[in-house]
């Protein structure tokens, strides 16, 4: 694993004075105030595979039927979609969209100090899903041992230590102190249950099963 990354709620500062922290909090707002906030939400596409995992694993911990009813009530505020984190903290930032949700991390955290006036960001108190990103070597690489050199630095202290500059989120606890962003920071600030990670779950490899719950996701997106 190289890092573990949270997907966040975001906002625009100037346009929303009392951000929601919670998905269902997030749901709640988009219920009530739908005219305001129509098409002014933003978050993945279900068929963008970071979204889908998201909402999978969120689906997974919290209970299929729970977690698309939420889903289905910020789906009354027809949420913008994109496929990439990007372009929703672009959007947020300009004002088009007021808010997004799951939106991952690493293309929130390099926008500060810069954006400090303009974007807040969130951990989803509720449930944070965790990117875990995985790195291998093929069995095919033509310079196998440079990549098990660079492997290694990426796991070692000084290559975590980079990681958490960059935006990513390191876990090797012996720099913990060090990072200035760290998945024990995370972990202490919404609670380790609140912590979605994605896994390898075989389900996913059941393509009727993986493909009956990005039909059901799309809907309750209003889409």
């Amino acid at each position: 694993t190289v890092s573990s990354d949270p997907m966040v709620i975001i906002w625009n500062k100037k346009l929303v004075a009392n951000p929601p922290k919670t998905l269902a909090a997030l749901a709640d707002l988009a219920a009530n105030e739908t005219s305001k906030y129509s098409g002014k939400i933003t978050t993945y596409i279900e068929t963008n595979a970071t979204g889908f995992a998201a909402n999978w694993f969120a689906a997974k911990k919290n209970g299929q039927d729970k977690h698309l009813a939420t889903i289905s009530k910020i789906g009354a505020a027809k949420p913008k979609t994109e496929s990439s984190g990007g372009r929703m903290v672009d959007s947020t930032i300009a004002g088009e969209t007021l808010l997004g949700f799951f939106v991952s991390a690493i293309t929130v955290l390099p926008k500060f100090p810069a954006a400090n006036d303009v974007l807040g960001y969130a951990l989803i108190s509720d449930g944070t899903p965790v990117i875990t990103r995985g790195m291998g070597i093929t069995k095919k690489a033509k310079a196998p041992n440079r990549a098990r050199l660079l492997a290694d630095f990426i796991l070692s202290q000084e290559g975590q230590l980079a990681w958490s500059k960059g935006g990513l989120t390191p876990y090797r606890q012996d720099i913990a102190s060090q990072a200035q962003i760290h998945l024990d920071k995370f972990s202490a600030e919404v609670g380790q249950q609140n912590l979605i990670p994605f896994s390898f779950d075989p389900d996913l490899a059941e393509s009727t099963k993986a493909e009956d719950f990005r039909a059901k996701l799309k809907k309750a997106l209003g889409r």
